[in-house]
């Protein structure tokens, strides 16, 4: 009896495949041997050592490897209604580009004294929105939060700022006027 390295089963030692190289580490069961098969991976190959040193490797687990091997090296012929015209294909992609374009932060949302002052504004509060929480309980300072501001603020940047970039589409669409010049 073996265990196998990956479902951690204990199998007879004819259900199993063992690497010559890695010894113990590199047992694994049929079953196991086939799921990899399966995932278009070859199971003759070691999953811990990557060398073809595999041995007693089930045929049914080659054979699966085979088929899917062969099925994707075979080319498909695409039918009729899978062909788009690459004029209608430009099209679509350019209007959803454009789309992506309008709610990406670019240099034109700072432009303005406004803007900028809008985007100051929105990460001072969103640092001080967490600053309590991260001067505490993250970094477990002991001292009066009011009389270290210029500490708790930057310990409330690192969640804050971080929420407000991953925000940053839905802040600029709801906050910011794009008509502001």
């Amino acid at each position: 009896m073996q265990t196998c390295s990956i479902c951690f089963e204990e199998k007879d030692s004819d259900y199993v495949s063992r690497c010559i190289n890695c010894i113990e580490s590199g047992i694994s069961c049929h079953s196991c041997d086939l799921k990899w098969a399966k995932q278009s991976k070859d199971p003759c190959i070691c999953t811990v050592c990557k060398n073809k040193t595999k041995e007693n490797v089930s045929t049914e687990s080659k054979n699966a490897y085979d088929a899917i091997i062969v099925r994707n090296i075979t080319p498909s012929v695409p039918s009729r209604s899978h062909i788009v015209s690459p004029e209608i294909t430009n099209q679509t992609s350019t209007t959803e580009e454009e789309n992506n374009n309008n709610n990406e932060i670019n240099l034109d949302d700072c432009n303005s004294c406004s803007k900028f002052t809008c985007w100051i504004i929105a990460s001072l509060f969103m640092s001080w929105l967490f600053a309590t929480f991260s001067y505490y309980v993250i970094f477990r300072q002991e001292k009066n939060i009011l009389n270290n501001m210029h500490i708790a603020i930057p310990c409330g940047a690192i969640i804050g700022l971080p929420l407000l970039f991953y925000f940053r589409k839905s802040f600029k669409k709801n906050c910011l006027n794009v008509n502001d010049d």
